[in-house]
């Protein structure tokens, strides 16, 4: 079930309250009310509790997740030694967006660091939508290769100030 029902929860202004937070994701910010939602009827309310494992390093790759509320770890997991964190993901902000374009598994450990409520899109779920709204679908997809693009350009910004420093 999505959250088509919460369009129905106003604040004073007479605006949804959920079509105010998803016009804050940097991949919806372009929507209009119409298009978030019919994008919000992709969406699953997923809770986690503080130290839950939303998924693993080498699980499969098949899902998008928005923070809602609280905070995500992103951590390398190695054996028996300590997880080096790469990353703390507040509210508003989204992961595993490469796994709606390619086929791979998960890179990295995501860990809930505090009681988290996450909406979650399905890679089947979002094919689906853009196949039955290609027009919204164009404006999402472009901004995620947006993103994935400048996450690829500062990669290698680090990559390069890495390699700088051991000559």
């Amino acid at each position: 079930m999505g959250l088509f029902g919460l369009f129905k929860t106003k604040d004073r202004d007479g605006k949804t309250l959920e079509a105010k937070f998803l016009r804050q994701i940097a991949f919806l910010k372009q929507l209009d009310y119409f298009e978030l939602k019919t994008f919000s009827r992709l969406l699953h309310q997923r809770e986690y509790k503080p130290g839950e494992v939303v998924f693993r390093e080498g699980y499969p790759h098949a899902v998008l997740y928005i923070v809602r509320q609280g905070n995500i770890d992103i951590v390398l997991e190695e054996g028996d030694a300590e997880p080096i964190k790469l990353a703390e993901l507040p509210e508003k902000s989204f992961f595993g967006e490469i796994g709606l374009f390619i086929d791979t598994n998960r890179t990295a450990t995501a860990i809930a660091s505090q009681p988290t409520i996450l909406f979650a899109v399905s890679k089947i779920d979002f094919q689906d939508f853009i196949h039955k709204f290609p027009r919204i679908g164009v404006k999402i997809v472009y901004e995620l290769g947006k993103r994935l693009s400048d996450n690829i350009v500062e990669t290698n910004k680090k990559l390069r100030g890495f390699t700088d420093e051991k000559e």
